[in-house]
């Protein structure tokens, strides 16, 4: 059974090795006024969280909420949503993340930035190699 901190415990695991995953958290960590979150690169760990593997934190951001919430990890999309429960600044942003058909949309979103967050790293200035190998740059 958890231990009553538990219960208030928050961290958010993120990719480390990510520069556009470390600028989002950076806002997100100045968002947090009342200091309810610790943010957590994965790559700081010893050991996965209870739950979850290497290969999940590769994959995905989780939010660990403590172990006496249903539910306790929380993953992309889900993760962020219940950010905006946490954070007083995204409050407003709370209603419309959970309408209906929204977590759906949010998810297939969530999904397709983890999967091209490196690109996005990149900001874009570094294109797929062309013909040849090369790298292609600019617009």
């Amino acid at each position: 059974m958890g231990t009553s901190a538990d219960r208030y415990r928050r961290v958010f695991y993120y990719d480390g090795g990510c520069g556009f995953c470390r600028s989002v958290m950076a806002v997100l960590s100045r968002l947090d006024i009342r200091g309810r979150v610790t943010w957590a690169p994965y790559q700081s760990l010893r050991t996965p969280p209870d739950g979850l593997t290497w290969e999940d934190l590769e994959q995905s951001a989780y939010l660990e909420t403590g172990a006496t919430e249903q539910g306790g990890l929380h993953e992309g999309f889900q993760a962020f949503r219940r950010l905006t429960l946490l954070l007083p600044p995204l409050w407003p942003l709370a209603p419309l993340l959970w309408l209906p058909g929204v977590p759906a949309l949010g998810t297939g979103l969530y999904r397709w930035v983890a999967g091209n967050r490196y690109c996005i790293s990149a900001c874009g200035l570094t294109r797929p190699r062309g013909a040849g190998g090369r790298e292609r740059r600019g617009p």
